[in-house]
């Protein structure tokens, strides 16, 4: 099945069968890691999101394909929730897959996709503590939404943030999605904690590694 390529700014883009699809313009492409790129997309013509979010939010897009049927795939967005900032999502290519592989090799700055509004209820809780500890777990590409909450956490004061642990697996360092920037997020552990577990150095993540 072939996936229609998506439209730049001054045509039209192709319509999904969701009606609440909103347009959403590729503003920055980068490589995040081996096999993921990272996507930010605004309102077209703009440099904000289109509507505003809360870190770990997803949105799903939709892909018309060459036979007619639309393609929708959901991804966490990545941002630390500021609306004046474009989206950010981080796409992870499956081999043999239908959307994942167009996204990481066709999608380009100026193209235009279609796309849900923001959604989804695993978020930070609405009054973080600094009394209190956040458990964060992900493997592979399942830590983009914990990267814009720890995002959003950096940006309060540190008299108001609260602890966290970061555990996170991966296959091998170079496909450690975001590693470099939490590498750099709090260097001196003085609120975030962080326990990486690469498979290439035989490290595992099991669940007595969280206690």
């Amino acid at each position: 099945m072939a996936i229609s390529p998506p439209s730049r700014p001054s045509e039209r883009a192709a319509a999904p069968h969701s009606a609440a699809a909103l347009a959403a313009q590729v503003v920055r492409r980068k490589v995040a890691a081996a096999g993921a790129v990272t996507l930010w997309l605004t309102e077209p013509g703009t440099q904000h999101a289109p509507p505003p979010y809360a870190p770990g939010q997803f949105i799903t897009l939709f892909l018309p394909a060459a036979d007619g049927t639309t393609l929708s795939r959901s991804y966490s967005l990545c941002g630390n929730g500021r609306a004046d900032e474009p989206w950010e999502i981080t796409i992870k290519r499956q081999e043999g897959g239908l959307v994942s592989p167009y996204l990481c090799e066709r999608i380009l700055p100026g193209m235009v996709l279609r796309a849900s509004a923001p959604s989804g209820s695993f978020t930070l809780p609405r009054a973080v503590r600094p009394d209190e500890t956040l458990i964060f777990v992900a493997t592979g590409s399942g830590i983009t939404p914990f990267a814009g909450m720890l995002r959003a956490l950096a940006r309060l004061d540190p008299a108001a943030r609260p602890q966290v642990q970061l555990h996170y697996a991966y296959r091998n360092p170079a496909a450690a999605i975001y590693g470099a920037e939490l590498a750099r997020i709090d260097p001196e552990a003085r609120w975030l904690r962080q326990f990486h577990y690469a498979a290439s150095a035989g490290a595992r993540l099991t669940p007595e590694r969280l206690y």
